[in-house]
């Protein structure tokens, strides 16, 4: 039976055979059968039995170039820079055939070992052979970039840092790889792992340890790690998981799951658990358009964009259609329709022909972080973050020392305030497996500049009365001696782009006094929206010379709302003929005069526009009329310039009568009748709006 040994990473299960300690004898094996266990290891990414028989026939036929480019590209796919500089320095020199090409993957090693100095001399000489030359024109792009992450290297090198990392201890950092740590609290994150701080032997049809969701708390001044979570956390046991994030209104958890597939390829896939009556649901796999069959998905972030009701979910997937091996995709999730749409490749300006994995979106920046071995990096990936949202970017920025290395640095977090996060790196200094860059930790940084802050505030309402705006003229401040704090009101944050352009960030709501606390970014100007049916003025503007630097919290003065009655209000002497449902032209007159000088003067308004009948004639036709003649009133109010988008039509036909339609002695009432065929208007938010 083959044995195997395995080894975490962070896309794939590699399993591995120590080439020094190998459950059989090469020397009893014939030739053919160990390039056929080797091809074999190789197709099954099983890197490190790979590594072990192309190191034995390397050393039994030293002068046989395939074995020797066999056994550097596993030694580089294990991250052995070291032992693959090695050896394709060897190639560089008696493979005339591919000397450019190993003397590239040597330079990358070169990069790899810090050694900047020597890479730069090497890309250099690459390129003086450009001519004729087929895989520097396919590779010269990669080239430049890399001679631009050497010299970044030895910049970043003279220059200093507020930002410290160190390697958190040995009861979260295990042997095998740790990935994704990301914050419940300051004192709290989970993270993956297989807790296995050793190497075993496992035959091939065995279940293998898996990957799953650890958590760690913050005591006594340290991180304990190798606790198991609570729900949404544990619901995978069958399956490899890891690589989550919640929903920012943490309704919904998003992770990552890995299975092999029927041709033995390693494939991830995303799950969502839904929270819902008070308890978290079995997770259910995102749609065909989203998980494609012998592609993976995974490592999803959470952002937002133009529109609250709208969420969006960014992963990486080697799917076709890309730019490179793998690229950032995003799909948009409707908070009200509960759908999620096509994925789209969020473009050029994230992705390259190379490798993006792990982003992580910072809602209050609107900036996605991301690692990168395509962009200018200092060797292998490094975190990359950009401002923007969808397929809009600008240019891609290289985070820098010392969150970034010359090593694998991925997975990068941090908490709402932004002074301190995690990375996961293969970097040395910690414990390994085989050799000492072989496999990833987690890393927690901090820094001593904030760059967000607490703002804290009050709503006080100023009631209006709406009599002689009805009435056609100006509404008139209602006297009130005492405040009236504006309590439970919905507020909508978003960041300011100039004039027109707005970009949601995040809803946060008043308490039972009015108060509330938003999380801010210092260099920024933002807006809020009270999204509550009893404000006129909903919008605020907050400026960032308005906000004091040097303190993580400040208060700002209480900010007075104009509120109104949360009743419907009767729009007086509304006309149409009987039977129909066309607004007269004094109807029209009233109009101009009441609600739509009221939403003109108070943009942010939306409105339900509301029509009743009496009862005569049947319900079903009272009440197909009644809705008729709200939409009326909206188109018209629409033909003079009032966003579709702010009104919303509602018929109630005879239902919701004001008056009695009948007398006691069973006549006819007019004046009732008359009371009951009315139209009103009532301030609704943006829930209201959209049901």
């Amino acid at each position: 039976m083959y044995k195997v040994l395995i080894l975490l990473i962070f896309t794939q299960i590699i399993s591995v055979i120590d080439a020094f300690a190998q459950p059989y004898n090469y020397e009893q094996m014939k030739l053919w059968q160990l390039k056929g266990y080797a091809k074999h290891a190789e197709k099954m990414d099983d890197t490190y039995t790979a590594i072990s028989i192309y190191s034995y026939l390397v050393n039994k036929k030293p002068t046989n170039t395939d074995f020797k480019w066999s056994l550097a590209i596993q030694a580089q796919k294990s991250r052995d820079y070291k032992l693959s500089y090695q050896i394709f320095n060897e190639l560089s020199n008696i493979d005339k055939k591919n000397a450019t090409k190993a003397a590239y993957y040597k330079a990358i090693n070169t990069m790899s070992m810090r050694h900047y100095n020597e890479a730069l001399e090497i890309f250099d000489s690459i390129l003086s052979l450009k001519n004729n030359n087929k895989f520097i024109e396919k590779y010269d792009l990669l080239i430049e970039n890399h001679i631009d992450g050497c010299n970044l290297a030895l910049e970043f090198n003279h220059t200093s840092s507020n930002i410290s990392i160190d390697r958190i201890n040995e009861s979260v950092n295990h042997a095998h790889i740790e990935f994704n740590p990301f914050f419940l609290s300051d004192t709290s994150f989970i993270y993956g792992s297989s807790n296995i701080n050793k190497l075993s032997y496992y035959p091939t049809d065995t279940v293998l340890p898996k990957r799953k969701f650890l958590a760690a708390n913050y005591i006594n001044n340290k991180w304990i790690g190798g606790i198991t979570p609570e729900k949404p956390f544990n619901f995978i046991t069958e399956l490899d998981a890891g690589a989550g994030v919640f929903s920012i209104d943490k309704q919904r958890f998003y992770f990552t799951k890995c299975h092999k597939t029927w041709k033995g390829i390693m494939v991830s896939q995303l799950y969502v658990s839904n929270y819902s009556n008070n308890i978290w649901q079995d997770p259910l796999k995102l749609g065909d358009g989203i998980n494609l069959a012998m592609y993976s998905s995974s490592e999803p972030a959470i952002g937002t964009c133009y529109d609250p009701n709208l969420e969006v979910v960014y992963f990486t997937s080697n799917r076709p259609g890309g730019h490179g091996n793998r690229d950032i995709w995003f799909s948009i999730y409707d908070k009200i329709k509960g759908t999620y749409q096509k994925p789209i490749n969020a473009g050029i300006f994230l992705n390259t022909a190379g490798n993006e994995a792990s982003p992580f979106y910072d809602i209050h920046n609107h900036r996605i972080y991301f690692s990168s071995d395509g962009h200018v990096t200092m060797g292998g990936m490094d975190v990359m973050f950009a401002n923007g949202e969808l397929v809009s970017w600008d240019e891609a920025v290289n985070i820098g020392l010392p969150t970034n290395s010359s090593y694998d640095d991925l997975f990068y977090s941090k908490n709402e305030l932004g002074n301190k996060g995690f990375i996961t790196s293969n970097r040395p200094g910690g414990k390994f497996l085989t050799h000492e860059t072989c496999c990833d930790d987690i890393f927690a940084w901090s820094t001593t500049k904030n760059e967000k802050i607490w703002v804290e505030g009050k709503l006080i309402e100023e009631m209006y009365k709406m009599d002689s705006l009805l009435l056609g003229e100006k509404a008139i401040k209602q006297e009130t001696k005492t405040p009236v704090s504006l309590d439970s009101a919905k507020i909508k944050l978003f960041i300011k782009r100039g004039n027109t352009k707005s970009d949601f960030v995040r809803d946060y709501r008043t308490d039972s006094l009015g108060e509330f606390k938003i999380l801010v970014n210092k260099g920024i100007d933002y807006e809020l929206i009270i999204d509550d049916k009893r404000v006129l003025n909903k919008k605020i503007e907050l400026k960032k010379q308005n906000i004091d630097n040097k303190n993580l919290n400040v208060k700002i003065e209480s900010i007075a709302i104009k509120t109104v009655s949360e009743q419907p209000i009767v729009l007086k002497s509304i006309y149409y003929e009987f039977n129909d449902y066309k607004l007269k032209g004094e109807s029209k007159t009233i109009l101009d005069n009441t609600l739509l000088r009221l939403m003109k003067e108070f943009p942010e308004l939306l409105v339900e526009i509301r029509s009743h009948t009496d009862n005569k004639g049947s319900a079903r036709f009272n009440l197909r009329l009644s809705k008729q003649r709200s939409n009326s009133v909206v188109e018209y109010l629409v033909s003079r310039g009032i966003n579709t988008s702010r009104l919303k039509a509602v018929g109630f036909g005879e239902t919701l009568p004001i008056a009695a339609n009948t007398l006691d002695n069973g006549r006819d009432n007019p004046k009732g009748r008359a009371a009951n065929r009315r139209t009103e208007f009532r301030l609704v938010d943006s829930e209201e709006i959209n049901q």
